[in-house]
């Protein structure tokens, strides 16, 4: 009997092993670790195809790889805070870079964005949360990363970048000349897995003219064949790369000639009474030389009557809204306003450097979203995605490079229906394998036992 039992958990032991055997196969293989070529455009409004359909090689990604209807940046939906959201999966609460420009209340020291802002020796501090692309090094890859904001803010700087006295690029020959540069190191460098590379068109153009204009349509036209058509084309001989495509804000066309929808806090506030992080669709505002809050917000009563919602954020976090994430940070100011639609806060005594288009607003009003697609092997193609946040972004490059990402406000699942290689194995297949499971251990029971 103990034999005939030795013989049972013999042939049991083997039919688990064959069980799990069909199992693995019939899951999708698991990613040891891909390259990503990530591509980060600037101020790509979500819906740019209804301005122009001359853009053949973003509908050949689309094609060929997915596409989302739309994803939503973090707010406030300006460069710096958005782009910090899509290299470390964080809310801008949680990463710091609260917006282009603002006051660490604890050192007085002001983070501007013109002001070579990534500079590791001065404003090594404004950036304390680590990025993806510090997390693959940290994890044994490689990563190149040009022109991206708040790179250089990092004592370990990627592998391959650019100078960090070139604090940003809008300049399409010297864009290709360094993806030439990027593909000469992807030859020549096996642990080269990552690369990010941002370019700040079409922005200018959209502020400039607004989004409706021709020479928006002729910035995107010149974006596709000139920046994505050039990747595109490098790839070509390295079909194992995953491509992401994706920006960092959209646009709300603002008319500054009839001087309606353009509020001016002067004729609010007294001059020397506040201190304003930021202008345009969202507006922060501290007191300063003796005034308080509620000073300030008695005084901005009408405004909020005309198109301007105005929220503070000195009592228990009860007033700005859930959604925007823009509350649990000290630099965060105490006074919030969000303009409506094509309503614009300014200053006159720091009148706007821009004409028609702008951003800043609440990432509610979809005009904020920007584009997102992706292609290459670990993608199904033709298939669009949901609408989703940009703190998603993190974990699927984690997923793609094969590496742990660092804690952040992203998931994987929003990519869970694109992705072709799906770790979790089909029900139906689980349920056969199940049932044929039940069966030949009962079999063997009656046989042995």
């Amino acid at each position: 009997m103990k034999s005939d039992l030795k013989i049972f958990k013999r042939q049991y032991l083997l039919i688990f092993i064959f069980i799990k055997y069909l199992v693995t196969k019939c899951s999708a293989k698991k990613l040891n670790g891909s390259k990503v070529f990530m591509l980060v455009l600037d101020g790509v409004v979500y819906d740019f195809e209804k301005y122009t359909l001359n853009t053949p090689n973003i509908a050949s990604i689309a094609k060929n790889g997915v596409k989302a209807e739309r994803m939503i940046p973090s707010f406030p939906s300006d460069t710096w805070p958005s782009m910090t959201t899509l290299s470390t999966g964080l809310y801008t609460e949680s990463h710091g870079i609260i917006s282009n420009y603002f006051l660490d209340i604890q050192t007085n020291k002001i983070f501007k964005y013109t002001d070579k802002p990534s500079d590791y020796e001065n404003n090594g501090k404004f950036f304390t949360k680590e990025p993806i692309w510090l997390t693959n090094q940290k994890q044994g890859g490689a990563s190149a990363v040009y022109y991206f904001p708040g790179y250089n803010g990092f004592k370990e700087k990627p592998r391959y970048h650019n100078s960090p006295n070139i604090s940003s690029n809008d300049n399409i020959e010297t864009f290709q000349n360094t993806v030439d540069l990027i593909m000469q190191y992807i030859q020549n460098d096996k642990n080269l897995n990552f690369i990010l590379i941002w370019i700040d068109k079409p922005d200018l153009t959209g502020h400039e003219f607004g989004k409706n204009s021709l020479q928006y349509k002729d910035a995107l036209e010149s974006v596709d064949r000139d920046v994505v058509g050039y990747v595109l084309e490098k790839l070509n001989s390295y079909p194992e790369i995953n491509l992401i495509l994706t920006s960092d804000h959209g646009f709300i066309d603002i008319d500054y000639k009839s001087k309606l929808q353009v509020k001016f806090l002067d004729d609010y506030l007294q001059s020397g009474s506040y201190q304003s992080n930021w202008a345009g669709g969202s507006c922060f505002l501290r007191p300063k030389n003796g005034f308080t809050i509620d000073d300030l917000v008695n005084n901005l009563t009408s405004l909020s009557q005309n198109n301007f919602r105005i929220y503070r954020r000195d009592k228990a976090f009860q007033d700005i809204p859930k959604y925007l994430h823009y509350r649990d940070n000290i630099n965060i100011p105490p006074i919030l306003i969000l303009a409506d639609r094509e309503w614009v806060l300014e200053e006159r005594v720091n009148p706007p450097g821009c004409c028609s288009g702008r951003h800043g607003y609440d990432i509610a009003y979809v005009e904020m979203s920007t584009i997102f697609y992706a292609r290459g092997p670990a993608f199904r193609k033709g298939v669009t995605l949901n609408a989703f946040e940009s703190v998603n972004v993190v974990p699927l490059i984690a997923h793609l490079l094969g590496i742990v990402p660092q804690p952040n406000n992203g998931s994987l699942l929003v990519f869970n229906n694109v992705l072709e290689i799906n770790e979790s194995v089909n029900l139906a297949q689980l349920f056969i394998l199940t049932c044929l499971f039940i069966v030949t251990v009962y079999y063997f029971k009656n046989i042995f036992l």
